[in-house]
């Protein structure tokens, strides 16, 4: 602590002795006003929202509840979700996680009271983020508000590891809807029995399985008795009590060569069991299978003709138990758009034959949307509407699919995944047409005129995306880079987007990284955290050298006002190029904490957010900087439209004005003068995460991005 101390004082003292800037039309104008103001006029006049890329990302779990139209989803990395019917779209219930507990946007676990529905548990936690905090999260409202138990004490789960397709690790006892069980991945099994508000152990004795996935279902029937499936084979992985969990006992005849993937109970309490030869999603997907085991202990197997392949889910009609539908999970078989995706079967005699439907099934995307032409894959849950019999709606690894007619001869899906924005943005620029392009984990990136409107995904997709670069003075010009090491992952055009060219990556040793051009396109600048060294073209990406003055692992930035001036920060601290970037030179300003720089596109002046250390202001080429005093802590900063014409940019920071405000997102239009709060408790979305930017809107006065943990481009925007 005492070298950070004195690096940032040496920091504050180069600060102090830069010079002033002589073109005073580019210098920065930074306010030393005390004590911020927040402007009234802004609060309540917001709203907030995801932006529209028709859906996307892993949902494990999807659930109808007995009240026509009520359905859940949950997700492994952004939060759940419930179906609004008026709107005909999915809405977050997680909008108001925060930074401090963006854990809980990973959901391994949800349940509903089948005689109140509204009354929902989400069995929530993420091993890597805030320390793996496990909690319970409790509405009485259907998910618009929640109370939150933690319950990390007993038991940790993990809502993106692996066999997070399995479930539900969460149950409420259908005779009593106080009683709830949860399951954990460590820990075993806990009880609650005043509604969630405390929980205690329950005597189940498996603490934890060697691949990490523990208690990976649980359900209970109308009689009291509990089940839980534990993922191992080799072993007896099928247990149930009937004294609320205080005395357990292994079920007898049921396959101990596979793992247990998800429980199901019909309405004669018959439970159904579903396998595979791992945990899934991924993995071995040789070996699977359904069985079922009656009230009174009886097992059956109903497998399909096929016993090879892992079953994800099995669904029933509630009128109807004989009448089921079934998929695989992780399995790659030809589907009707000629993509490779699981099998979906059906039957009508309770599992005595099954019929394969993926030849006679149809798939009606729609041409504009972006998942035409994908698979169905990854299919952990399945759901057969109550009121809708021959309505399926099945998970995948990129949203939710539909089906209204099941049962029929030629069944069609539906990609059903309208508001469920569970992308995760790396990286969004806003152009002054009012463009958005946006770099996307697993999904490339996007191009939209309108936050509200389904854009267009890049036309040449490479997955994982981590970096997109826009010439600021020749927007046709752009270039972005993908993660895969050894495969194509250099893109470049020339058209806007229409049309991209692959470019010859500088290393094939590494992938990702940052990339960027200069203000006239003419230089594109590569730098990665896995090799040593940064890079420059000039003829496109052809050939490359190596930069002098800066290594791999620079944040990157072109000055939109100037081709020759180009900005990085790292190690050495801020470094400046006045050659288009072939050389660097250090400007003198380090603080330990700097991150990913801002430019204002009318001025050149660069920001860098420094965390707890606050914001700076670069101005004169990197030859004056000041620290803004108005600023006690900032993560992230944007810069946007200005109100009028002749305003400054407007400013928006991921922090805090002064150490008394609450962490969120905040407006300047006084070059950082005075500041007033953007988002409110109910619109947090988990922080900035991943991405860990924030962009203002270029064409459009009052309007950020921010990216999420899994929430998608999520935004802010003041109402008309």
């Amino acid at each position: 602590m005492k070298k950070l101390n004195i690096l940032f004082s040496l920091a504050l003292s180069a600060v102090l002795a830069l010079s002033s800037c002589d073109d005073s039309s580019s210098s920065s104008q930074v306010s030393n006003t005390e004590d911020p103001p927040v402007r009234a006029e802004y609060v309540s006049e917001w709203s907030f929202g995801q932006t529209a890329m028709g859906g996307g990302g892993y949902v494990p779990g999807i659930f109808a509840t007995p009240t026509d139209g009520l359905y859940y989803a949950r997700t492994d990395v952004g939060g759940a979700y419930r179906y609004d019917t008026e709107s005909k779209r999915w809405e977050t219930v997680s909008a108001w996680i925060g930074r401090e507990d963006k854990g809980y946007m990973g959901v391994d676990g949800l349940a509903f009271d089948s005689k109140d529905p509204k009354r929902l548990f989400l069995l929530a936690g993420t091993e890597y983020f805030n320390n793996g905090k496990t909690a319970v999260l409790i509405s009485s409202d259907g998910g618009s508000s929640f109370e939150t138990v933690e319950v990390s004490d007993l038991i940790r789960v993990h809502g993106n590891g692996t066999g997070r397709g399995n479930g539900e690790r969460i149950a409420v006892d259908p005779s009593d809807g106080n009683v709830i069980y949860a399951g954990g991945r460590t820990g075993g099994i806990i009880r609650s029995e005043d509604g969630g508000k405390t929980w205690s152990k329950t005597g189940f004795a498996v603490e934890k399985t060697a691949n990490g996935n523990g208690v990976c279902a649980i359900a209970v029937s109308s009689s009291g008795r509990v089940y839980a499936a534990v993922s191992r084979k080799a072993d007896k992985n099928i247990y149930y009590s009937d004294d609320k969990g205080s005395t357990w006992a292994a079920a007898e005849g049921l396959p101990e060569d596979m793992m247990p993937q998800r429980l199901r109970l019909d309405s004669k309490d018959t439970l159904y069991i579903t396998y595979g030869a791992d945990e899934g999603p991924s993995g071995d997907n040789s070996k699977g299978g359904i069985y079922t085991l009656s009230a009174e202990l009886t097992v059956a197997d109903i497998s399909p003709a096929n016993g090879s392949k892992r079953i994800g889910d099995v669904v029933f009609d509630p009128a109807d138990p004989s009448k089921l539908a079934a998929c695989t999970e992780g399995v790659w078989s030809a589907q009707p758009n000629g993509s490779y995706g699981d099998e979906f079967y059906r039957s009508a005699d309770g599992g005595k034959t099954w019929e394969c439907i993926n030849d006679s099934m149809t798939m009606d995307i729609p041409e504009e949307c972006w998942v035409n032409g994908k698979a169905i894959h990854w299919c952990s849950s399945m759901m057969l509407d109550p009121f809708r019999p021959g309505t399926v709606m099945v998970v995948s690894g990129n949203g939710i699919f539909r089906c209204d007619n099941y049962f029929d001869s030629t069944p069609s899906f539906t990609f059903f995944s309208d508001g469920l924005e569970e992308t995760v943005p790396l990286e969004c620029i806003s152009l002054p047409d009012g463009e958005i392009i946006t770099a996307i984990g697993d999904y490339d990136g996007f191009e939209q005129k309108d936050v509200h409107t389904r854009g267009r995904q890049h036309t040449k997709q490479i997955g994982t995306t981590t970096d997109i670069s826009v010439a600021d003075q020749a927007p046709d010009i752009r270039v972005k880079v993908g993660d895969k090491k050894g495969e194509p992952n250099f893109l470049y055009t020339e058209d806007g987007g229409d049309s991209w060219s692959f470019v010859t990556p500088p290393s094939q040793l590494a992938a990702g990284g940052r990339a960027v051009l200069t203000a006239d396109g003419k230089n594109l600048i590569w730098s990665c955290n896995e090799v040593s060294e940064a890079y420059i073209s000039e003829d496109k990406g052809k050939s490359w050298t190596h930069i002098s003055g800066i290594y791999g692992g620079y944040d990157l930035l072109a000055d939109p006002t100037d081709p020759q001036t180009v900005y990085a920060y790292g190690s050495g601290g801020l470094m400046v190029s006045s050659d288009g970037g072939k050389n660097f030179k250090d400007s003198g300003f380090f603080i330990y904490s700097g991150c990913r720089l801002t430019a204002d596109p009318k001025t050149g002046t660069v920001y860098i957010p420094c965390g707890d250390n606050g914001l700076f202001a670069v101005s004169c080429k990197g030859t004056s900087t000041e620290k803004l005093k108005n600023v006690a802590i900032c993560r992230a900063i944007g810069t946007g439209k200005g109100r009028n014409e002749d305003s400054p940019q407007a400013l928006y920071i991921f922090g805090k004005p002064s150490a008394e405000d609450p962490e969120g997102i905040y407006l300047s239009e006084d070059s950082g003068a005075t500041w007033a709060r953007v988002d409110d408790d109910a619109h947090r979305f988990g922080g900035l995460d991943n991405g860990g930017f924030l962009t203002g809107d270029q064409s459009s006065f009052g309007r950020c991005y921010f990216g999420t943990v899994g929430l998608g481009l999520a935004y802010c925007e003041i109402k008309a």
